[in-house]
């Protein structure tokens, strides 16, 4: 075990220099010390955002820049030259709080075939309100019940998966598709209990602008793409429902709805 392993932050900026520095102030806040923050200017083009990036001069943080392609390239750039045995994916318009790092490494340093560490998200802005997620199997996340990007992601899991799907850079729910993949790989994830990020819930935001609009092709595309996997908890589900008359639980809470649904057809 590493008492104390290196952890990269990653951030991927197009036009959100209004928000940046808050996202990477977070970050230095951290009572985990070792860190690194690599900043991806994803092809910005206003004034005000090329002038923060310029303006950053700090030995910790590492400033790439592409031609405008997408978060899900970004991300995978910057993560081609991580130095960390874990990494945070951190939206630029977003917040970490003070021991999430410190609490994430304790928390996956337990058990080597932990992927992901995640937790609560307070979102704030346009709308706010606290985000508690399901339990984390292949059944929730099939169905939509997913967590946010924002997590402590093992390195190791995330390159044998072969990382973010490029397919999805400029269309959204790459998270999605990553936590059904590193499931399909047998990877285990974790919960934090408490608000471990702060989101910022904007309407310009990708998430609206984008994922949502392209909803249904995303859905079939990532079916497909997962296909055995549905097939198989569908499979699970179909015996599950198939046995349950079965049950004991069910003869007796049949027996007492019985009268009740005697009642409904007469009147």
């Amino acid at each position: 075990m590493h008492q104390n392993p290196l952890v990269s932050i990653v951030i991927p900026c197009y036009n959100h220099g209004d928000y940046l520095l808050d996202a990477i102030n977070s970050v230095l806040e951290q009572s985990f010390r070792n860190i690194e923050i690599i900043v991806v200017n994803d092809g910005s083009d206003d004034k005000e955002t090329l002038e923060i990036l310029n303006s950053i001069n700090n030995p910790l943080i590492k400033i790439l820049s592409q031609e405008n392609a997408g978060p899900v390239i970004a991300r995978n750039n910057a993560l081609k030259i991580a130095k960390g045995k874990y990494f945070i994916p951190l939206d630029a318009d977003d917040l970490i709080c003070h021991d999430t790092i410190e609490n994430a490494v304790k928390a996956i340093e337990r058990d080597p075939e932990i992927a992901v560490v995640h937790g609560d998200c307070q979102y704030f802005g346009e709308k706010n309100h606290l985000f508690v997620p399901d339990k984390v199997n292949a059944k929730n996340i099939l169905i939509g019940r997913s967590i946010p990007l924002c997590t402590l992601i093992r390195k190791e899991a995330f390159d044998q998966v072969g990382g973010f799907d490029e397919f999805l850079s400029r269309k959204g729910l790459e998270d999605w598709d990553l936590w059904l993949t590193l499931l399909e790989k047998g990877w285990k994830f974790e919960y934090l209990s408490g608000i471990q990020f702060k989101i910022r819930d904007i309407n310009s935001s990708r998430t609206y602008q984008v994922a949502n609009k392209n909803l249904p092709e995303l859905k079939s595309y990532i079916y497909k793409k997962h296909s055995d996997l549905l097939a198989k908890e569908f499979e699970l589900f179909y015996h599950e429902n198939k046995n349950l008359k079965n049950t004991q639980d069910y003869q007796i809470g049949n027996m007492i709805l019985k009268p009740f649904r005697w009642i409904k057809k007469r009147f």
